[in-house]
């Protein structure tokens, strides 16, 4: 990795360039997690047929694979002059709005929100993980596909799978899905993510630095959330941002909405998919 890399950049990974594999698969897209400044650089990982820890199915059981990048995204120019940034993401997308984040308040930028969309509260520590904890909202919809898995298709190694087919075939837009976060059991599950979110407090505590998550049921209102961190005078002002990142039909949706609200404010997208 080169001492420096743009906050936001991915790289792509693929087996061992011994492995003739290499060279007839896809290399694989991984958001970099973490901070240039960081020792270590950190990938969100989701389970596929592409693995990248050692095991007896592995496809690196040697433990060797190639990895090529880092490439940018996003111009580095929006951490040293936004004024104020809302970050919508949808699962695995967490990757990339987890560097913005940190990079945004590295450079001293603090009127940043997140929204984080997300089917399981299994989730919730890789906020603590990648270093988000404040001003953070946590939609939790309950729902997991029941027509397909990640791990059925290779290519969907950043895809959080918040489209499915109804009954009769037909893809559902992403938050028309999202809308109908499923009622039964949702106490149990919100019992579990409080519980989760107060481990990561009590971690947090103990190094002074208290999060300030807040978790919601269903899906986010995109206009509400828009209108009540951007004020009017604010907008005009210029240089604010909402940026998404997830699967493409939240991305759609996020640009759409933030077009309709205001066309003075700057919108950057990254797709999941292949």
């Amino acid at each position: 990795m080169p001492e420096y890399f743009p906050v936001g950049s991915h790289l792509r990974v693929s087996h061992s360039l011994r492995n003739p594999l290499t060279w007839v698969s896809p290399t694989h897209p991984y958001t970099i997690a973490s901070h240039p400044s960081d020792n270590e650089v950190r990938l969100m990982v989701r389970e596929t047929k592409f693995k990248l820890a050692s095991s007896p199915n592995s496809s690196f059981s040697s433990g060797q694979f190639s990895v090529s990048g880092p490439y940018p995204s996003i111009d580095d120019t929006v951490f040293n002059t936004a004024r104020k940034v809302l970050i919508i993401t949808g699962g695995a997308g967490l990757s990339f709005g987890a560097a913005v984040y940190r990079g945004l308040r590295i450079n001293g930028i603090n009127e940043i929100k997140l929204i984080w969309i997300v089917k399981s509260k299994t989730e919730l520590p890789a906020l603590h993980m990648l270093g988000v904890g404040r001003n953070v909202s946590v939609f939790v919809t309950g729902r997991a596909s029941k027509n397909r898995s990640a791990v059925d298709d290779d290519f969907d190694l950043e895809l959080e799978d918040l489209l499915e087919e109804d009954e009769n075939g037909a893809t559902k837009d992403a938050f028309e899905l999202l809308s109908e976060a499923e009622e039964e059991d949702f106490d149990d599950l919100m019992d579990g993510a409080t519980l989760a979110v107060g481990e990561a407090v009590a971690t947090a505590s103990a190094k002074n630095e208290l999060p300030d998550i807040s978790i919601h049921k269903g899906r986010p209102v995109l206009s509400t959330e828009i209108r009540e961190f951007f004020g009017d005078a604010e907008i005009a002002a210029g240089n604010n941002w909402v940026m998404a990142c997830g699967p493409e039909g939240l991305v759609n949706d996020a640009k759409k909405w933030t077009e309709k609200q205001s066309t003075d404010l700057i919108f950057h997208g990254e797709k999941y998919v292949m």
